[in-house]
């Protein structure tokens, strides 16, 4: 019998950037501190708070990275499994994802900057 996977009791999450995105030639990763509930099996929606802006000048097709303490940065998706890229990251404010622990989807839902 499966498990299911609990959602949030108490709301949405939320997490907010920590200092500068790091840019390389591939990507950009946004840092996170670690969080009690990151390791927890949540399916649900995550509030971010992206607090530095990307740097101008920066490619606008490179994929986001989320990166939270020590774990491996995980890619962000659109609706349709696209790469979210620096030109769907307007500036800084609040962006809407959704999460899905099973699969380890994190993907962009809309902005509300």
């Amino acid at each position: 019998m499966a498990i299911p996977i609990p959602f949030n009791s108490q709301g949405i999450w939320g997490l907010e950037s920590q200092g500068a995105p790091t840019v390389t030639a591939t990507d950009v990763t946004f840092n996170f501190e670690s969080h009690p509930h990151i390791s927890t099996p949540y399916n649900g929606l995550l509030l971010v708070n992206i607090t530095t802006a990307i740097p101008s000048g920066t490619t606008g097709t490179l994929p986001i990275f989320f990166k939270t303490g020590n774990r491996a940065a995980r890619a962000v998706t659109k609706a349709n499994g696209a790469p979210l890229t620096v030109a769907d990251i307007t500036g800084t404010g609040y962006y809407l994802f959704f999460y899905n622990y099973r699969t380890g989807v994190l993907r962009a839902t809309t902005s509300i900057v």
